[in-house]
């Protein structure tokens, strides 16, 4: 088998292999254009609420962290009145029980109660944790399900941190409320002190004091001072600006990952619904209107220049041989050898 005239024919034929180099139309280039186009506007459709809210929470922040400095300041001397006075209180509530095995099981039953307590309410204290405030943005590689699990995890941890400046912002109000129920669980044991003894029930009211005692310990909710309250608050707030801003740039990746995959399917089933036309457009595309490709047109141009040379060539020639051949048919008539026959072929 011949394959250099195979190669040849197939020359002939069309377009030896598409051609890459120079300008061209390629709509791929499109698709990554209106992807990125469409990250960008999940992007702006998921700030878009947010801006009014963030903008909000700056002020908020100002005005809590001097709301909550106020707050404790009024309240610091009820807390530790209350204090005082419920530790008293419990304590002649003990005195009054006779048999020390019913205070003992109080106390065993209480710790059990505040035991289970503790795994239905968060720990006292700060609400943000720094951990949960890292959002890493390098998606570089990482698999379609991976990119959709982060932003997942990222939205909660961004509404958790959302919540938790929330409840921050009405801890002011929330503390003078706390004060008060606390100082209404307190009145309530001294008045049950002052009632009849033989009406009274002294587990239920026993009961009673050391839960009351349990809220004046928490009534701070974990923050020693306002420096903690104010580094939690501030912690909240920095947390939920940089997840809303995670999350708002992953969501842009991830719209624009869904359009790509989109048009890679689009594109999948145009060559499996119109396959014939694809293969013609992609030959036009190289070859377009009859004319040759690049490496024929070359031939082609080499091949009439090659003509054009023999052409003249030819031209040059035709008087000289038409000359010797009318010499020859001249001797040959008179019975003559021709006379560059006897010279050799050399002039007179």
């Amino acid at each position: 088998m011949n394959t250099d005239n195979d190669g040849e024919q197939r020359e002939e034929d069309g377009c030896e292999k598409p051609q890459t180099d120079g300008p061209g139309c390629d709509p791929k280039l499109i698709d990554d254009v209106q992807c990125r186009m469409m990250g960008i506007a999940k992007e702006a459709e998921y700030n878009a609420p947010l801006k009014d809210a963030l903008e909000k929470a700056k002020t908020d922040y100002e005005l809590t962290r001097k709301s909550y400095r106020q707050a404790r300041q009024d309240v610091q001397m009820k807390v530790q009145d209350l204090r005082h006075a419920v530790k008293q209180l419990t304590e002649r509530v003990r005195c009054k029980i006779e048999q020390e095995r019913v205070v003992r099981n109080i106390d065993r039953a209480f710790g059990q109660v505040v035991a289970e307590l503790a795994k239905c309410q968060p720990d006292p204290g700060c609400c943000c944790s720094a951990e949960d405030c890292d959002f890493d943005l390098d998606i570089t590689g990482i698999p379609y399900d991976e990119l959709v699990k982060r932003v997942d995890k990222y939205q909660q941890r961004t509404d958790a941190a959302s919540k938790c400046f929330t409840d921050l912002v009405g801890e002011p109000a929330a503390l003078q409320l706390r004060v008060a129920a606390c100082k209404d669980d307190v009145d309530k044991v001294n008045a049950a002190l002052l009632a009849d003894e033989a009406t009274t029930d002294l587990k239920m009211l026993y009961a009673q004091a050391l839960v009351a005692e349990r809220g004046i310990e928490r009534v701070w909710l974990g923050f020693a001072d306002v420096h903690e309250f104010v580094e939690c608050l501030c912690c909240a707030l920095t947390c939920w600006t940089n997840g809303c801003g995670a999350v708002s740039r992953l969501k842009g990746a991830q719209a624009e990952r869904d359009c790509r995959r989109k048009a890679v399917d689009d594109h999948c089933l145009r060559l499996q619904t119109n396959t014939v036309d694809e293969i013609v457009a992609i030959y036009d595309k190289h070859c377009a209107d009859e004319r040759p490709c690049e490496k024929d047109k070359d031939r082609h141009e080499r091949h009439e220049e090659h003509e054009e040379r023999r052409e003249e060539h030819e031209e040059r020639e035709e008087p000289e041989e038409r000359e010797r051949h009318e010499r020859r048919e001249g001797h040959e008539h008179h019975g003559e050898p021709d006379w560059y026959e006897r010279h050799g072929g050399r002039g007179r």
